[in-house]
């Protein structure tokens, strides 16, 4: 049995909190809410250090780069905004067709990967603030299973070297080759998790943990795997 106790409590928000991000260098992490507000906290003070302000709708994802010069955020007013942490001014602003629910910045910090309701993922290039791919993912995930079962988009993750875009909904995860983007200008599913069987075609990725509920259609509760050296945990 262990204890689990509460070390301190962080209040500023005046809305529920729905995201949190930890920083890269450790001791600081931010939190976004439905009070369309993002903050940087330390761990050692109760206080908020930094404030972010300028989404006109609730923020439901948050993110550092790596680097640990910019503070990401999402929200549902179909905008992803990157600010910088030392000024807290507003660097980049990215506007998706859909209502966003995931991204994620890639190693060298110069790609921004969307995922959103409509099952649509979209590339961005952070230096340019244009958008350099768009694709859906319906099509490879709707044979035989209904359109409002699997159509959002649950979570979007990048490999350490940038070559593949992982895609997770709520049935399958989809790997897209991202270097086929750069060479062709398409990409193409190399590899899925199926309901069932939850293992790739082609058996280039292995899963460690695959959770699913108990209900007849078998939904991917979680995953935890390592691919191309990149540890991958996604979760609903």
């Amino acid at each position: 049995t262990h204890t689990v106790a509460c070390l301190a409590v962080f209040r500023a928000h005046v809305k529920s909190v729905t995201a949190i991000a930890i920083a890269p260098r450790g001791f600081f992490f931010a939190s976004g809410a439905k009070d369309k507000i993002a903050y940087i906290w330390s761990t050692n003070s109760a206080q908020p250090l930094k404030r972010f302000s300028g989404h006109s709708e609730a923020i439901n994802a948050i993110a550092f780069s790596n680097n640990g010069n910019y503070l990401i955020t999402s929200a549902d007013d179909r905008t992803i905004r990157i600010f910088g942490l030392d000024d807290c001014l507003l660097v980049r602003v990215f506007i998706h067709d859909n209502q966003q629910v995931c991204f994620c910045l890639s190693e060298s910090n110069d790609v921004i990967v969307v995922g959103d309701r409509e099952g649509i993922v979209s590339v961005w290039d952070v230096d340019k603030g244009k958008r350099i791919q768009r694709f859906d993912t319906c099509p490879q995930m709707l044979k035989g299973v209904p359109n409002v079962v699997c159509k959002a988009i649950r979570g979007v993750k990048m490999t350490y070297d940038e070559s593949v875009i992982v895609v997770y909904t709520r049935s399958k995860m989809l790997f897209y080759d991202f270097s086929q983007l750069r060479i062709e200008g398409s990409l193409n599913v190399f590899a899925n998790f199926e309901n069932k069987d939850c293992q790739s075609k082609n058996r280039l990725v292995s899963p460690k943990v695959i959770w699913q509920t108990e209900s007849p259609e078998l939904n991917i509760l979680g995953a935890e795997f390592t691919y191309r050296n990149t540890p991958m945990f996604i979760t609903r």
